[in-house]
C-alpha cells in the first residue's frame, strides 16, 4: 500500500492545522527561534492526536548553542546595542523543559542530554570567527543593523572578530589542531498522554 505524503511550506507561525491531525511533530534544532515557545507548544499538542502514542521530539541547545554568542552579545553591549540573550536560555534546565512541556498540556516528557556541537578541521581561529560573525548577526534576535548605527556595527564586527579569534585559539583549540564549540544539547519526547 502506497503512502500517502503531503509537503507544505510555510511559516509555522503563521498556519493552522485543525486539531487532532497529526501522530507526530518534529523540530530539528529551530524552536527557539519562535516569537512565543510556550504558545507555540499548546499549539502543537492541540494539533495532535489525542493518546500517548502522539508525541513532539525536538532538539534544542541546553542554555547555549555556541561560545561565540556570547562574545557576539558582550561585544555588542560595547557598542551601545542592547543586551542580547541566547533564546537557548529557556530551557537552561531539564526542569524547565519539563515545566515548559507540561504547562502546555503534555504528560510523559522524556529529556536526554548529549554533547553536540561542531569541529572546525582545517579551519584557522580567524577564519572561525569570521563564520560565527556571519551566524550571530544573522540571527532574528540580533539584527546588528537595526540595533546599531552603521559605524557602531562595524567597530561590533572588529571587536568580536577579535575576541571569537582569541576565543577559538585559547579555549575552543585541541592539541589536534581542531576547532571545536560544542554544546549539550536536550534531546526531548513529549507524548499527548496528559490527563484531561
Amino acid at each position: 500500500m502506497a503512502a500517502k505524503v503531503h509537503f507544505q511550506c510555510t511559516d509555522l507561525e503563521e498556519t493552522s492545522f485543525p486539531d487532532a491531525t497529526f501522530d507526530a511533530i518534529l523540530c530539528s534544532a529551530a524552536l527557539v527561534f519562535l516569537s512565543d515557545v510556550p504558545g507555540a507548544l499548546a499549539t502543537w499538542r492541540r494539533w495532535l492526536k489525542p493518546g500517548g502514542a502522539s508525541r513532539v521530539v525536538f532538539n534544542t541547545p541546553k542554555q547555549h548553542a555556541s561560545a561565540a554568542f556570547e562574545v557576539f552579545a558582550a561585544e555588542g553591549l560595547k557598542v551601545g546595542a542592547p543586551k542580547i540573550e541566547d533564546p537557548s536560555t529557556i530551557f537552561s534546565s531539564e526542569y524547565d523543559v519539563w515545566t515548559i512541556l507540561g504547562k502546555a498540556g503534555f504528560g510523559t516528557v522524556d529529556v536526554r542530554t548529549w554533547l553536540a556541537g561542531r569541529g572546525y578541521q582545517g579551519t584557522s581561529a580567524a577564519e572561525y570567527a569570521a563564520s560565527m560573525w556571519k551566524v550571530c548577526s544573522a540571527s532574528p534576535f540580533s539584527p546588528v543593523d537595526q540595533l546599531v548605527g552603521t559605524e557602531a556595527a562595524e567597530a561590533w564586527q572588529r571587536g568580536f572578530l577579535a575576541a571569537a579569534t582569541r576565543l577559538a585559539e585559547e579555549k575552543l583549540t585541541g592539541d589536534d589542531g581542531v576547532i571545536r564549540d560544542n554544546h549539550d544539547m536536550f534531546w526531548v519526547v513529549a507524548r499527548n498522554d496528559a490527563q484531561k
